[in-house]
């Protein structure tokens, strides 16, 4: 603004801005201004530094967690943030006792050691051009008998793929598995196994969340190894069985989601294939001269069809319905080819083919409604249904001769459906009382069918036997629940739970005579849980259970299949007139205790108690000698006891006594007793010191002791030592 412009708008009387009087005037007042502004500051930097500042009320004082929180600075990549952690280290291993049972129980080798290992790239703003995030994550490795892993990217609202693998290493040849000679002095193991299994699933979801949503699914399970097994014709043989055998399942499914509908509809496919070989173990064969040639191959091809459908339903705020509709197929070919040296230097051979379909169908649903706020009305309903067809043939032949062959042909068919329905009522008593009732009710129908064909070789062709088991039965259950809770304070609750009624146990089982089976049995059950926070770092929290069962068995065929028979008389009435009667009984309690006095310590106690009892009293054939001195055979009465009495000891404690550094243990001990003694400790802890930036490093002690009570042959007690770094970015 030139002077001119500037008197003709303000007035000749005031002074002119750009003349050099006024200039230094306006500096001069610039300066005392600042001078005082810098005395002012001064004065409160002095006071400032001779006077604690209290900190504000709503802020808190807390070191730990200083406000207003800042969130941490990630590095970046490529316009992702990069956040993880990785962990490394080295394990040492000390063992003092039986390597085979450590390596059943524990299998841990000497070695690299790899911790649980994430890291992530995500996109702040969603922004990214293939991907928002991207995560990768694992365990394992380093030769551990468990590793997992999985690779996860997303873009939002686009898509979401998922890719997990794993795989699980098994070994077990402790010399008192499935053992009946090592009360003898046998410690070979004639059921052990050294086993891998390899599993790939991925899951990708087309526009994930949204109104129309879309799936791919496909898994992918190898397990290889090999594992000893006897043969029920001989006992001197032990049998190597390599196993090959790979699930692959192939899923689609599409869902559309509304805002009081949601249905879900799937389908796939999964095949299986199964090849086992078993040779003779030359270590452990008795008879190598007689079982030299015993070879025994089985293949399974196994193609089942799925079906799934879900929807759920909320038409009202009180009432949500939910159905689902499962369908499984069922197509399996087996073959059976075995051959081996029959007594003297025959050599005998089977060949076996059979075909197996059927179907697996459930639907159920389930009716919520509550009313005014105070009663809850549940229905649950459910439908099952099973079918299997069955066919197997079998041709025997020895030292090579066809013309003389014998032919088993075996047609079976099961039959199983069973309609289920519950009904729950809750009522709310008051605001700190909750009763609720129930009633349970099912009914199951099953029909088995089985015709077996034994032919001659000629000419004795015209007398090939026959025999038909036909059976079919239907049982009723029923069962009564009750149950509720009441909150005693502000901070403590009670949940009482029982049942009384009768429940299926429909397990098969064959003899060489006769089939019989578990019936239906009655049953309680008693549950009571509680949970008291008394101050904000103490949590007690216990429960006890108790129940009981009875059951009982039959044979399905009756008398006329095992009746006497005068070619095998040990046989004769097995099971007649009382069939096997198996009462369980079981009793637990659990108390846990957790304390954090600090933000720096918390710790917790947990004790489990569990007594269980199972009594089995059925009948047998035995031989037994008259008092004219002949051998005859009748029914003997078997009583069986199993007693397990278990307790479980957990602790656990967390510490960090001083900035840099966190302190964690565990222990936890299992004690057995009954007919199964056993003490099994672990001990750990765990120590984390912070080196540098986001690099810390780890040192860690684990203790496993094995201590079987009832013989030292395979006890074991291992150290570890493991030593590494973490970097956490």
């Amino acid at each position: 603004m030139g002077p001119r412009i500037f008197r003709e708008n303000h007035g000749p009387d005031l002074p002119d801005p750009c003349s050099s009087d006024a200039c230094e005037r306006l500096l001069a007042r610039l300066r005392r201004v600042l001078a005082a502004l810098g005395l002012v500051v001064m004065a409160c930097a002095v006071a400032f530094a001779q006077e604690p500042v209290a900190p504000p009320q709503d802020e808190g004082d807390d070191d730990d967690f200083p406000l207003p929180y800042e969130p941490p600075a990630h590095p970046t990549l490529g316009g992702y943030e990069l956040t993880g952690s990785i962990e490394l280290g080295w394990r040492f291993t000390a063992l003092d006792g039986s390597r085979d049972a450590y390596r059943a129980i524990v299998d841990l080798p000497r070695g690299p050691s790899f911790g649980f290992s994430r890291v992530e790239l995500r996109s702040p703003d969603n922004a990214g051009r293939f991907f928002d995030s991207l995560l990768v994550e694992g365990l394992g490795g380093g030769g551990e008998p468990a590793s997992t892993g999985r690779v996860r990217a997303a873009k939002r609202g686009i898509y979401l793929a998922d890719y997990r693998f794993s795989g699980i290493d098994t070994y077990n040849y402790q010399p008192d598995f499935a053992n009946p000679g090592f009360e003898n002095g046998v410690l070979l193991a004639p059921h052990g196994w050294d086993r891998t299994r390899r599993s790939d699933w991925v899951d990708v979801t087309f526009f994930p969340e949204r109104r129309i949503e879309g799936s791919f699914a496909y898994r992918r399970s190898h397990q290889s190894g090999l594992g000893l097994g006897t043969d029920l014709s001989s006992e001197s043989l032990v049998f190597n069985r390599r196993l090959d055998n790979s699930v692959h399942e192939t899923r689609g499914a599409v869902a559309l989601r509304f805002p009081k509908y949601f249905l879900f509809v799937e389908q796939g496919v999964r095949r299986y294939a199964d090849d086992e070989t078993d040779t003779a173990d030359p270590f452990t064969v008795t008879d190598p001269e007689t079982l030299a040639r015993f070879l025994r191959t089985r293949t399974t091809q196994t193609t089942s069809p799925l079906a799934r459908v879900l929807a759920t339903a909320r038409p009202w705020l009180p009432v949500r319905l939910t159905a689902r509709v499962s369908y499984a197929g069922l197509d399996t070919i087996g073959t059976l080819v075995e051959t081996k040296d029959a007594i003297g230097s025959d050599l005998s051979r089977i060949d076996a083919t059979g075909t197996d379909d059927g179907h697996a169908f459930v639907i159920d649903t389930t009716q919520d409604v509550r009313v005014h706020d105070r009663v809850r009305f549940t229905n649950a309903f459910r439908y099952r249904r099973t079918r299997t067809v069955g066919t197997s043939t079998g041709l025997s032949t020895f030292g090579g001769d066809t013309a003389n062959a014998t032919t088993d042909i075996g047609d079976r068919s099961y039959r199983d459906a069973r309609l289920e329905n519950q009904t729950t009522v809750e009522y709310d008593l008051a605001e700190d009382a909750v009763v609720r009732a129930g009633y349970r009710f099912a009914r199951r129908r099953y029909d088995y069918d089985r015709t077996d064909r034994f032919l001659l070789p000629p000419p004795s062709e015209q007398f090939s036997t026959s025999r038909t088991v036909l059976h079919s039965d239907e049982d009723r259950y029923d069962a009564f629940l009750a149950g509720g809770s009441y909150r005693l304070r502000r901070d403590a609750r009670v949940f009482v739970e029982y049942e009384n009624g009768r429940e299926p146990n429909a397990n098969f089982g064959f003899d060489d005579r006769a089939l019989f089976f578990d019936r239906a049995g009655d049953y309680r059950l008693l549950r009571i849980r509680g949970a008291w926070t008394p101050c904000d770092w103490l949590e007690i929290g216990g429960s006890v259970r108790a129940t009981d069962r009875t059951l009982r068995s039959g044979v399905i065929a009756g008398r006329d299949v095992i009746a006497d028979d005068p070619d095998n008389p040990v046989f004769t009435r097995l099971f007649d007139g009382e069939p096997p009667v198996q009462d369980l009984r079981s009793r637990a309690a659990s108390l846990t205790v957790r304390v954090s006095p600090w933000t720096r310590l918390a710790w917790g106690v947990t004790f489990d108690r569990v007594e269980s009892r199972a009594d089995v009293t059925y009948l047998t054939a035995r031989e037994f000698v008259d008092p004219a001195g002949a051998t005859v055979f009748g029914q003997e009465r078997v009583s069986f006891r199993f007693r397990d009495d278990e307790s479980l000891l957990t602790a656990d404690l967390t510490a960090t006594p001083i900035d840099r550094v966190t302190v964690s243990a565990y222990y936890s001990l299992v004690s057995t007793a009954g007919d199964v003694p056993v003490h099994y400790h672990q001990a750990s802890a765990r120590a984390s010191v912070a080196i540098g930036r986001g690099v810390s490093g780890v040192l860690e002690w684990r203790l496993y002791d094995y201590d079987d009570h009832r013989y030292t042959v395979t006890d074991f007690r291992a150290n570890h030592a493991i030593a590494g770094l973490k970097w956490e970015f």
